[in-house]
């Protein structure tokens, strides 16, 4: 029989990726923020023109992507998960010439992942599996509308509290989400 398969996000849900944004703004200019700050998935419009842009001048250099740590909890959870269904990793990658490169040594670095397993793709939507978890109500809504009968999952993000209408997709823990992913 052929084993579910689970598409994981990596920002957000795998990676912690805001944190090295927040701690990136506190270095450069002196923020101390948190995700409870924003009440948006989007980051990156809350700051000023300026400061996006050296954030970003960072972010897309080589060596940042390495600089970034694992969501508390998903190293255990990915093994877990792995029991259970085939585990791939749908991720956005940024436009740095190195991104995609650092991305791949990252995810096989923390999670053990092989190239084969990873999907970079700003349009989640087209690829297949039997559940998408993701911190994108965008990404989860889109993957939905394309493949109905499967399961979306939102991972929980303390700025996207506020967006309501997506409670239903909402998971708030991995016990939440392996007890989800052992029902499929």
């Amino acid at each position: 029989m052929k084993r579910k398969r689970l598409l994981i996000d990596a920002d957000e849900v795998l990676a912690d990726f805001q944190l090295a944004i927040f701690e990136l703004a506190e270095k450069l200019f002196g923020h101390k923020l948190t995700s409870h700050n924003f009440d948006t998935w989007d980051i990156f419009g809350a700051f000023p023109q300026h400061e996006r842009d050296a954030l970003f001048d960072i972010i897309e250099k080589p060596g940042f992507c390495k600089t970034i740590r694992p969501v508390p909890g998903a190293l255990e959870a990915v093994q877990e998960l792995r029991k259970h269904v085939d585990v791939h990793p749908v991720t956005s990658p940024f436009s740095s010439s190195t991104w995609v490169s650092e991305r791949y040594a990252w995810l096989h670095d923390e999670f053990g992942f092989k190239r084969k397993d990873i999907v970079f793709t700003q349009a989640k939507f087209l690829v297949n599996g039997d559940s998408l978890l993701d911190d994108s109500p965008k990404h989860v809504t889109s993957w939905l509308e394309e493949y109905p009968e499967k399961m979306g999952m939102l991972w929980h993000i303390p700025n996207t509290r506020t967006l309501t209408q997506y409670d239903h997709l909402r998971v708030k823990s991995w016990g939440e989400v392996i007890q989800k992913v052992k029902a499929l």
